[in-house]
């Protein structure tokens, strides 16, 4: 670990792992896994919940072909995008429930796994458990930190942890545009890959499918 973080040019590499992993967690994704009935309603959410995760599927499938295509930063943008826009709509509490089907989208069109791919191409082969090793322990940080934040209602006007989601995923969307490189066809140096395949991008779908069946395993047994 030591030697990654003195390495030369390392800080863009550690700066984008970081900032994933942090958005990965602190987006917004929390809220709505902590309380789905405010945010699809009393009303038969279940149903709700069932259909986003269906979704879900389709979405990761598109998000991989996108990877594949045209790397990462579209994806990112995209995602971080929907996300955004959705938290704001929250803040306003306008059409919950249709954004939070818009939030779930755009999370899993990108931000639910890009941290999870990037980790096989973005540090040299030298580095590589080193990174992984400082990508999931800020996984790990991140994911505990959440649980101290506070619940917001998208039925109330003005919650500000809305904002404060909001301000995160576009910062880490802006990052990524104005630091990250297309590593298609590049070396393996910091930021750079060798060519994946399609069927090797599906190892980065492990953690939002785990993900998608602790959801359902929780919506079925509670």
């Amino acid at each position: 670990m030591r030697s990654l973080i003195k390495a030369r040019d390392s800080f863009r590499s550690i700066s984008i792992i970081v900032l994933l992993y942090t958005t990965f967690n602190l987006c917004g994704i929390n809220q709505i896994f902590s309380n789905p009935k405010i945010f699809y309603g009393e009303d038969n959410y279940q149903n709700h919940v069932i259909y986003t995760l269906l979704l879900s599927v389709g979405c990761l499938l598109i998000s991989s072909l996108i990877f594949k295509s045209w790397d990462i930063k579209p994806a990112v943008v995209l995602s971080s995008a929907l996300i955004v826009i959705s938290c704001i709509a929250f803040f306003f509490s306008f059409q919950v429930r249709i954004f939070t089907y818009i939030f779930s989208i755009g999370y899993n069109l990108g931000l639910s796994h890009c941290p999870f791919y990037v980790l096989g191409f973005i540090f040299p082969e030298d580095y590589r458990v080193a990174g992984t090793f400082l990508g999931l322990t800020v996984n790990r940080v991140v994911a505990v930190v959440s649980v101290f934040i506070p619940l917001g209602s998208p039925q109330q006007m003005h919650t500000p942890v809305f904002i404060g989601y909001a301000l995160l995923t576009a910062f880490t969307a802006l990052y990524i545009c104005l630091v990250y490189e297309d590593t298609k066809g590049k070396d393996q140096t910091f930021s750079g890959e060798r060519e994946i395949s399609f069927w090797s991008n599906i190892y980065a779908l492990d953690q939002p499918m785990n993900w998608v069946c602790f959801s359902f395993s929780k919506l079925v047994f509670s």
